[in-house]
């Protein structure tokens, strides 16, 4: 045996690194596993893993100017609408989405920045939060009339085609 400190007698290193690459191993496995289950259920109408994405860019203005830093969710048309009691967050981190630049454009995403949205017809939802009182407050001031929150209210329609999309701009008003 090798010279060791009086601390590591009794340690076999063959056996530790085959207990490392086991747990290693099986944690690979079961983030695998959770990651297939989350990609197949399409129940909602979500995104589904493997779906082909294409640039989609737009423009969102509220009474002639644009809506800097809004943020723009896209909800599939062949499916029941999200209900109320599902946060901004839930939805948004399903759907395609994006946010408003200075200049009221955004670029769509699903899973990372700017790799688009599926081919499809989509009711499209804004929301417009003052920025003024962002920090100061749990619920910002919404800036929009509600009815371009929910999809069922919005109005707001975009069909994407595969390839590169530009929507022509959401013009918004009172």
């Amino acid at each position: 045996m090798k010279d060791r400190p009086e601390y590591c007698e009794g340690f076999d290193d063959s056996r530790s690194v085959s207990n490392g690459r086991q747990k290693c191993l099986v944690t690979c496995c079961f983030i695998w596993m959770l990651c297939i289950g989350c990609g197949s259920s399409n129940e909602r109408g979500y995104i589904q893993h493997g779906e082909d994405l294409y640039p989609v860019t737009g423009q969102i203005l509220f009474e002639g100017r644009p809506a800097s830093n809004a943020t723009v969710i896209l909800h599939r048309t062949e499916v029941a609408p999200p209900t109320e009691t599902e946060s901004d967050e839930e939805v948004a981190s399903l759907n395609p989405r994006g946010t408003c630049d200075r200049a009221g454009n955004f670029q769509l995403h699903t899973y990372a920045a700017g790799d688009g949205a599926p081919a499809g017809d989509f009711i499209v939802t804004v929301s417009w939060q003052d920025p003024e009182n962002r920090g100061r407050e749990e619920n910002y001031p919404e800036l929009l009339p509600k009815r371009y929150l929910l999809p069922q209210s919005s109005g707001l329609k975009a069909h994407i085609d595969s390839g590169e999309t530009v929507l022509p701009p959401f013009v918004l008003k009172r």
